[in-house]
Order: C-alpha cells, then structure tokens, then sequence
C-alpha cells in the first residue's frame, strides 16, 4: 500500500516541477538564440547602401558597449541604434562589445536566462516563506513553473528581444530576501539594478515611509556610486555629460520638454504601445485637449485610491498604514508584489513585453490559493485567467488592429492587474496579520 502510494505521488515531489521550471527557461533562451543565429544583414537607417547586423534590442547594448570600449558616443543613433540607460549598462557590455554580435548575443542570452531563473526562483522562495511560514521547496518550483506558464509568451519575448528585465526580477526578489537580515545590501542590489532599470529605484519611497533607512542609505549610495564607475575608464567630464543624456532622456519620458537638451532618444509618455495607466491618463488628457496637470492628477486620483484601499484595510485589521510591526512579514511580501504591479501599472512606459515582471505576481496566487478562505478562490483563479488573456487579446492582424489600439488605449492590462494584486492582497491580509511572529525566522537554504 505504502508502494502504491508512493509511485502515486511520484510528480508531487520537487524533482519534477524544478526540471519542468528549468525547461520553461531554458527552452525560450534556446529558441532565441537559434532566432538569433538566423539573423541577416539589413539596410542601415542612416547610411544608405550600408548593409549591417541588427540583432534585436541586443544590437543598442552591443553598440553602446562598442562604443564605451572604443571611447566613442554610447547615446549614437547611427544605424537605428538607441541606448536609453546610465552608462554603467554600456560600461558592463565592453567585453561583449569587443566580440562579433552574432557571438555576443548567445553568451548575453545564456547570462539573461540564469538571471531571469535565478529572480523567479528566489522571489518563489521568499514568498513562500514569508506566506506559508517555513521553506517547501515543492511549492517554490510549482509556484515558479506557474508564473512560468501563464507568461510564457512573455518569456519567449525576453529572449527574443533579448531584454534586461530579468535584472529587476533578480534585483527585487534578492532584496526582499535581504531585507530584514542585511537592509544595507538588499537597498545596495537595488541602487546597482537602478542603473539599468530606473523602475528598480521604486522601492526607495517604501523604504522611507516604513523607516527602513539602512535600506535606503544602501539604495541611494549603490545608486550613486555605480553612476561615477564608468568614469574610471571614461574619464569624469565624458562620464559626466553621458549622465546628463541619460537623464535628459528620463525626464522627456514622463512628458516634460527637454528637446534644447541632448538626450538619450526615448518614446513619449502618451506612445501608443504603452499600457501604463499613466500613459492612459496622459493619452486621455491629450485627446481632450487639457493640460498635463490634469493628467498628473487623474494619475494621482488613481495612485490614492489604491493606497486608501490598503489604509481601509490595514485600520479594519488594526493596524497603522505607516507604523507597520516588522514581524509581519507576510504583509512585507504582499507590498513588495504591490511595489512591482506600482512600477508597471504607473510607470512612464509599459509594454506587453514588460509584463513578464508579473511572474511574482502569478507565484503570489498560487502561494496563497490554499491558505485563503475557499469562498474567495474562485476569485483567484478568474483573476489569474482574465489576466493571461488580457495580455494575449485581441490576437493580431488587421481585422483586430483598431479593437488592439482601443484596448492598449485605455490601459486594460493594468486595470486588469490591479484588480488581480488587491484581490489577492485583501484575502490574504487577514492571514497574514495572525501570523505567529517567529514563523520567519527560519533559515532558508540559498536558492
């Protein structure tokens, strides 16, 4: 009997989901690098009848890093290229900016696919130990293979495209892991990760509200020392006025003009593509033909009700929205969830390919499916399903393209989103609240 049991229950052992999350990574890096291999020579944006290799968004890495090691100008738009970030991104990819592109962007790709698995499976950990009280290591894989799943187009596009979101995946889930133990190293990987994704900075105001100030010392030093590093091969007044493109560059992105600057060549804040509910409001403001303060505040109106839907719920649990007890920590990995849905949801500019940062978001739901009270997991699941589709929806083609505008138009992603993390956040916050205070203090083994 105990045999049949056992060769019963062979797929529930973490064996099974671990090899299953490692091959939702590892196939998508491989299908992008075979994409990848395939690419071509295309006809140059700015020099007519040169032919160069343009592979993907690897290409404005690779030639800003070019560009770094060579002492040229990293923010160069020759050939379509369009190097958006710091120079600390630039100043990394040296060594692969010194290899032919079409080898270059396999070891990116190989690099991009460890850091996207590692953040997935760090975050799964630490939501999981923070929500369900001790380390199940069956959980954390099925949970990662889960998000894995329901964003899986989104995966594929990563390493399509490949893109450095896997950097703030990693970034967040290793600082959440880092927060009570070392506050000054979890804000240090923050700060570091803000050199490449500005949206990683996103927790520096959280750190503050909720007295963390190691961690916000570690943010705002890491943050500052990685912007002067570069300089240590650049030169400081080179290194500086790369800096002041880059944040030209920044600034234009939420609306403001900067065009008597040079700047790093960046989309507008009303882009089409952009799903933000940011980009909604300023859309919407510009279709009415009223200012930009009215866009900042119905942004803002939204942002406040989100944050007085938390205040309603934290005083009807008793407890002060700004002095929460630090042995909550359940409630800590709800808001941390909550920090990243703020970076895309009111971000500047959110597109579709953005959106694999919502993996914690799909490892938080099935973390807490089982510890919720049953009347409220039908909720869950129709959450996590509308979610998935609304980011596949309308399909393609022509027939689709005006309802796809519309549909990008109002922002129905985030909407989406939103109701998806409040859903999850107020039938989990009266279990968290209960937790024991000492259920945390379990060492996790390194994930």
């Amino acid at each position: 009997m105990t045999a049949m049991s056992s060769q019963a229950r062979w797929w529930e052992r973490p064996l099974v989901p671990a090899i299953i999350t490692i091959a939702l990574v590892a196939v998508p890096a491989l299908l992008g690098m075979n994409k990848s291999f395939k690419a071509k020579l295309e006809q140059s944006q700015t020099d007519a009848g040169m032919m160069i290799l343009r592979i993907d968004d690897y290409f404005h890495f690779w030639s800003a890093g070019k560009a770094m090691a060579e002492g040229g100008d990293i923010f160069s738009t020759r050939h379509g290229q369009n190097y958006i970030y710091p120079p600390l991104m630039a100043w990394l990819f040296q060594p692969l900016g010194k290899l032919d592109q079409a080898i270059g962007v396999h070891i990116w790709i190989a690099l991009d696919a460890l850091i996207l698995f590692a953040g997935i499976v760090i975050f799964a950990a630490e939501l999981t130990k923070r929500l369900r009280g001790k380390v199940d290591w069956q959980v954390i894989w099925t949970a990662s293979a889960f998000g894995l799943v329901m964003l899986i187009d989104k995966v594929m596009a990563q390493f399509k495209l490949q893109q450095t979101d896997g950097i703030m995946l990693l970034a967040m889930g290793l600082a959440l892991r880092w927060l009570d133990s070392r506050p000054l190293l979890a804000g240090a990987v923050l700060g570091i990760a803000g050199n490449i994704k500005y949206l990683s900075l996103i927790a520096l105001p959280w750190f503050i509200v909720r007295g963390r100030w190691k961690a916000a010392a570690g943010t705002i030093g890491s943050f500052v020392i990685c912007l002067f590093i570069p300089s240590i091969t650049r030169g400081w007044d080179r290194n500086m006025a790369d800096l002041k493109v880059a944040f030209a560059g920044l600034v234009e992105a939420f609306g403001v003009n900067v065009e008597h600057l040079p700047r790093a060549t960046s989309h507008p804040i009303t882009w089409e593509r952009s799903v933000s509910l940011t980009s909604t409001m300023f859309r919407l403001a510009e279709a009415i033909s009223a200012t930009q303060l009215v866009a900042v505040a119905f942004t803002a109106l939204i942002a406040l009700s989100c944050v007085a839907i938390a205040w309603v719920a934290y005083r009807r649990r008793g407890l002060s929205f700004l002095r929460l007890p630090p042995q909550l920590h359940g409630l800590i990995a709800l808001e941390w969830v909550g920090l990243l849905i703020a970076s895309l949801t009111f971000g500047p500019q959110t597109t579709a390919r953005h959106m694999i940062q919502l993996i914690p978001l799909f490892i938080l739901a099935w973390i807490v499916y089982p510890i919720v009270q049953a009347k409220w997991r039908p909720f869950i699941i129709a959450g996590c399903i509308a979610l998935a589709l609304v980011m596949v929806l309308p399909p393609g083609g022509k027939s689709f393209e005006s309802l796809l505008t519309m549909w990008r138009a109002v922002g129905v992603v985030s909407w989406v989103t939103l109701a998806l993390f409040f859903t999850l956040f107020l039938t989990t916050l009266p279990r968290v609240v209960g937790q024991r205070a000492d259920s945390h203090t379990q060492a996790v083994p390194p994930a």
